[in-house]
Order: C-alpha cells, then structure tokens, then sequence
C-alpha cells in the first residue's frame, strides 16, 4: 500500500471493516438461531444451561467465520469491493448458492466426525442427509447480514464507493495543480 495514495488507505480500512462487521453481525444473528434449533439435535445428557449456551456460542462464532468467507468470495467473482449491493439479483444469487452450498459441506461433515447428530424431531432435506433448518439459516442469514453491511444509497447521502472516487479526483486535482 502506498502512502501517497490516500485512497487506497481508505479502501483497506474499509476492506477490514467489512470483515469485522460481517462477522459480528453473522454472530449476533446466528447466536439466537442457533439456541432456537438446538433442540433439533441430540445433545448429551446432563449439559447444564451454561454448558449448552457455550456449544451455541461456538456455533455461532464458527456461522458468523462463514458468513464472513462469503464475502471475499463475491469480492473475487464479481472484483468489486461493494459486490452484494451493486450486483443485485446476482450477488444474492450467489450469496444463496454459496450459502447453501456451505451448509450441506458443514452439516454433513460434522454429522460423519461425530460432532452434532441429529434428534428424530429435525426434519430433513436432500433424502434425509441435511437438517432443514441449517440450510434455512445458511440461505436466510447471510443475504440479512450483507443487506445490514451494505444499506441503499440515499439521495442525500453518496455511497462510500463514490466518497472514496472523490477523494480520489481531489487528491489527483490537488497533486496536478
């Protein structure tokens, strides 16, 4: 990164800020989602309240380290840094795609290392090898979660791609005259 470039500062700053936020958000939604569906898996006996709210802590953590891969994906795909607003249909596309796709690889790899099973109650998609709600989460939760990252521009307010653009002419204007 260079030091006479101003802008490029600003867009890391903001590059780490997107990794943070997704993060936070994907844990903060999916902390609740996960107590909720808890009770579809088999838990073992005799786990305390605080034991059981620690297993969907880390739940949670690991969903919201998810969400946040998502991100750099559509960043590579679409080689845009505000991928999910500006692409419309087609980041939720993929963000639906990837979503799902994450599920099924986590569910069924934590179902074959003995890591979660589970209970009767859990109804189940694909002939029977993946938890509905899971896949539910994974396709409702990260579009929420770039929806909160990246709101609608305003009329009265530019977006941070066109702040950035005008700093960037500012500074060009600044050095050439």
């Amino acid at each position: 990164m260079s030091v006479n470039n101003p802008s490029a500062l600003i867009v890391r700053i903001g590059w780490e800020t997107v990794w943070f936020r997704a993060g936070a958000w994907g844990f903060l939604l999916n902390l609740p989602w996960e107590w909720a569906h808890s009770v579809l898996y088999w838990e073992p006996r005799g786990y305390t309240l605080l034991q059981h709210l620690g297993c969907c802590l880390v739940a949670a953590a690991m969903d919201g380290a998810a969400i946040t891969s998502i991100y750099p994906a559509g960043r590579l795909v679409f080689k845009d840094s505000d991928w999910f607003r500006e692409r419309g249909w087609t980041g939720l596309a993929l963000t639906l795609v990837l979503g799902a796709a994450g599920a099924g690889i986590m569910e069924k790899a934590a179902l074959a290392l003995g890591w979660w099973s589970y209970s009767p109650a859990m109804p189940r998609v694909l002939s029977e090898d993946l938890g509905l709600t899971p896949l539910l989460q994974f396709l409702m939760l990260p579009p929420l979660v770039f929806c909160l990252l990246s709101p609608p521009p305003t009329s009265s307010s530019p977006s941070a791609r066109q702040e950035v653009d005008s700093a960037s002419q500012e500074t060009d204007i600044r050095e050439s005259g």
